[in-house]
């Protein structure tokens, strides 16, 4: 069964990627439909878990969209030149 373009898939990666999993099991439990079945079924019939589950996901699109735009954004300096703004992978913008 070929879940991948199912309505919850990224939803389970993103529960994925918050646990603390070796490399193998995390590409084995992106793969495993009987993970993702127990995903879907937790996921549609625990409210608590369900919220958790979309918080996360809403934390991590933010952030992505957060990344792009950072990526995008462009100076003008005072030669007339454009120059975007590098940053480092690493890097945590609001680590306060």
């Amino acid at each position: 069964m070929n879940f991948k373009n199912e309505k919850y898939y990224p939803l389970y990666v993103n529960y994925l990627g918050t646990k603390s999993l070796s490399n193998g099991a995390y590409k084995l439990a992106l793969i495993s439909s009987d993970l993702y079945n127990q995903f879907v079924d937790r996921y549609t019939n625990e409210p608590f878990f369900r919220q958790k589950q979309d918080s996360i996901s809403k934390s991590i699109q933010r952030d992505e969209k957060l990344g792009q735009i950072l990526e995008d954004f462009e100076i003008e300096t005072e030669g007339g030149e454009k120059t975007s703004i590098q940053r480092d992978q690493d890097d945590d913008f609001f680590d306060f």
